[in-house]
């Protein structure tokens, strides 16, 4: 009797949001390679191709795949990358687009590349004609604001997201201190019940849900250690922290906030090894770290290049200015933060470039919330001012979005990127931040991923 023949599996996976005539002559050549072709669907949560995306959720992306009639069978994979789908099917073929063979555009072939190779399976390109999703979608619904899909037409005709790429490769080689207060946010959710009938006061209840993040210095170097190839941060500095707990309705908006600091900073004799990195990024919080001139200079001594934020809150107002610091090489800062060191009358170029002169900075970064960021830069020409808008169209959190900046524009600056690609890369890393409840870092994939999708 003869044995009965086993099938040859072929395995695709993707987003697939909005199917066009490329999905579908891959999956059609995807198919015959074999007997049965899979698909894999990247659930909503791992997307990574930035604010407003995935267009449809993954039950619809998952149908829609489902329904051609080349293909076997879709499913929902919790994850970014076909690795774990891989694994599980163990197929004989694991199928990408032409446009993989050269450029691994989203950092996860070579994994996908040795998992399907473990089991003796093999990966392949097909050799159809390309197209995007994100294409489509920049085109016919996008889903970014007016003045953001303007500026990226202008981006478009210089560069292009390889040169992204490239410039993100070349500031990963440096290594970074980064020097500021540890702050944890603590969100506290609560519902309203009612105005009290006797005071004007607003009745909360706690919701049983409660989070919280390391931000401050410590969100900083978590953004930076995602493609960085070194961050230093300092144990003493965290020994001590701000605890900033907020309490938040059901419209994530803050009704109530309590700050304690634990203690003071206690500097050692060596605070930091200068030496053993390339630059230093300094994010002067305001709450007791850099109290004189005479710590200060500790820090301006000691590092050749240094990026500085100096941020003005509810503790600190009118206290904690630029003005304290004597020198920086980079510098981002909200327009109030610019206006506390400026006359406030004066021009907003007037303001940066003095600014600039007086710190020495060669770049300086002023962000405005919903109306962008605007960037000043210095070369033989004299001062080049550039207007970058909101990449984000339904802020969910501010709270860290400048540092978010700071964090993924500091090495760009600092390995010399052009001005373009900094307020780029720095309008898309605010943009994930702002569409993300609570401080937490933004993923390298995830930052290269909108860009990739916005540019396409």
């Amino acid at each position: 009797m003869p044995t009965k023949k086993k099938k040859k599996i072929v395995l695709a996976h993707g987003v697939f949001d909005v199917l066009h005539h490329g999905h579908v002559a891959h999956l059609k050549a995807a198919s015959e390679m074999g007997d049965q072709l899979l698909v894999s669907i990247t659930h909503d949560d791992f997307v990574n191709k930035g604010p407003g995306r995935p267009v449809f959720n993954h039950d619809q992306r998952a149908m829609v795949v489902a329904g051609l009639q080349y293909v076997w069978g879709a499913f929902i994979t919790q994850s970014a990358s076909a690795v774990g789908a891989i694994e599980k099917i163990e197929p004989d073929i694991y199928i990408k687009g032409k446009d993989y063979r050269d450029f691994d555009t989203n950092g996860m072939l070579d994994a996908e590349r040795k998992a399907v190779q473990a089991h003796g399976g093999k990966l392949v390109f097909t050799d159809t004609e390309l197209d995007s999703s994100s294409r489509a979608i920049n085109q016919i619904m996008p889903t970014l604001p007016d003045a953001a899909l303007r500026w990226l037409d202008l981006f478009r005709r210089h560069y292009s997201y390889e040169d992204v790429d490239g410039w993100l490769s070349v500031a990963a080689v440096n290594s970074f201190a980064v020097l500021g207060e540890a702050i944890a946010d603590e969100y506290v959710f609560v519902e309203p019940r009612n105005k009290s009938p006797k005071e004007n006061v607003i009745t909360y209840v706690p919701t049983g849900k409660q989070t919280s993040y390391a931000g401050g210095s410590h969100v900083i170097a978590s953004h930076m250690r995602n493609y960085v190839k070194r961050v230093e941060l300092p144990d003493w500095m965290t020994e001590s922290y701000v605890t900033k707990r907020r309490w938040v309705d059901a419209f994530n908006q803050k009704v109530f906030s309590l700050a304690e600091t634990t203690g003071e900073w206690d500097w050692p004799e060596v605070p930091f090894d200068a030496g053993a990195v390339d630059g230093a990024v300094v994010a002067d919080f305001g709450h007791g770290l850099f109290p004189d001139d005479e710590t200060m200079r500790k820090v301006t001594g000691a590092f050749n290049w240094i990026a500085l934020t100096v941020q003005a809150n509810s503790l600190n107002w009118g206290f904690n200015t630029l003005r304290k610091w004597n020198r920086a090489s980079y510098v981002v800062v909200d327009m109030v933060e610019l206006d506390m060191a400026q006359p406030l009358n004066t021009p907003i170029d007037q303001k940066m470039i003095s600014e600039m002169t007086r710190l020495g900075a060669g770049m300086l970064v002023v962000t405005r919330g919903h109306e962008g960021a605007m960037l000043c830069h210095t070369d033989r020409g004299g001062p080049q001012y550039l207007q970058i808008p909101a990449f984000s169209n339904k802020p969910i959190d501010r709270i860290g979005a400048g540092d978010a900046f700071l964090a993924y524009t500091s090495p760009l600056v600092k390995s010399g990127a052009h001005i373009m690609g900094v307020a780029l890369v720095g309008a898309c890393a605010a943009a994930i931040h702002v569409e993300t409840e609570g401080n937490r870092p933004v993923p390298l994939n995830k930052l290269k991923g909108f860009i990739k999708s916005i540019l396409a």
